[in-house]
């Protein structure tokens, strides 16, 4: 799925790598200046972040009967940056009546708080129960009616940054442009770590396979695949330069990205060699 924007406004479209046009499938409110967009992982619906006005939004687009609806889940006076979806779902309750747990997914971003610095906050995929995964103490909350409270991670500042495909690793960056990961022990979040080879800069995000590391930075040809925990490193995609960051494919062989063609825009698939790639 691809945010585009033209004279009349943002619109959410379909592309299969390879075919020679896209299937539009949602038009998003003229007001609505649309900045990220995540899908689920069940794939019947995604969220788009963006700004009405002053007013940071989320918003989930569904699939229902043959087509697509959106409404507002999440909404704050704050500039909001880096939406996630976690790649499994979360425990969120428990029923008396059926003896069951309940489940949710979850959304992860970023919060700009008013000292400039980032919270990394969660909500729950209708927009609820709303915590601090980590970020500064002054900005921490408590869950009401749970009986342990979220993991207080302080860092002084936070942004999201990717999730390990099984779900149980949260890649973010610190306030000098380094990546830390995050581990859910359990029930709770642990305490930070250091991701293997130190990468600074640019964003990092998990093969599909989980077996290495995509860096890619502005201004530098391709991406580094970053292998055998942290201890090599490989060029790949040399020949293009991305203007944000690219995204694996499903099965792990090739990258999709941007780049400038021709004094335009245009999305790029690219083969890509990385060990084990062929997920199935």
């Amino acid at each position: 799925v691809i945010l585009t924007h033209d004279s009349a406004g943002n619109h959410v479209v379909s592309w299969h790598a390879g075919d020679t046009s896209p299937v539009p499938l949602l038009d998003l409110p003229a007001t609505f200046n649309a900045a990220a967009i995540a899908v689920h992982p069940m794939g019947q619906s995604f969220f788009i972040e963006g700004k009405t006005g002053p007013q940071s939004q989320i918003l989930v687009a569904n699939h229902v009967n043959g087509s697509w609806t959106q409404h507002t889940i999440y909404q704050t006076a704050a500039d909001v940056r880096r939406l996630l979806v976690a790649p499994r779902p979360f425990e969120i309750g428990f029923n008396d009546t059926t003896n069951q747990t309940i489940e949710s997914y979850r959304l992860f971003f970023a919060e700009r708080l008013p000292d400039g610095v980032y919270s990394t906050r969660s909500i729950t995929e209708d927009g609820q129960r709303e915590y601090q995964v980590i970020g500064p103490q002054s900005t921490y909350v408590k869950i009401p009616d749970e009986n342990e409270d979220p993991t207080p991670n302080f860092v002084p500042s936070v942004l999201p940054e990717s999730f390990h495909p099984d779900g149980h690793l949260l890649i973010w960056e610190d306030g000098n442009g380094c990546f830390q990961q995050l581990a859910y022990a359990g029930n709770n979040w642990d305490k930070p770590s250091h991701v293997a080879g130190n990468p600074c800069g640019g964003s990092l995000t998990v093969t599909p396979n989980g077996a290495a590391l995509l860096h890619w930075k502005s201004g530098v040809p391709g991406v580094a695949v970053i292998g055998d925990q942290g201890r090599t490193t490989s060029g790949q995609a040399g020949g293009y330069q991305f203007i944000s960051t690219p995204s694996s494919v499903p099965d792990g062989k090739g990258i999709v990205g941007l780049v400038e063609k021709a004094g335009a825009q245009a999305l790029v698939y690219v083969p890509i060699a990385v060990p084990l790639a062929d997920v199935i």
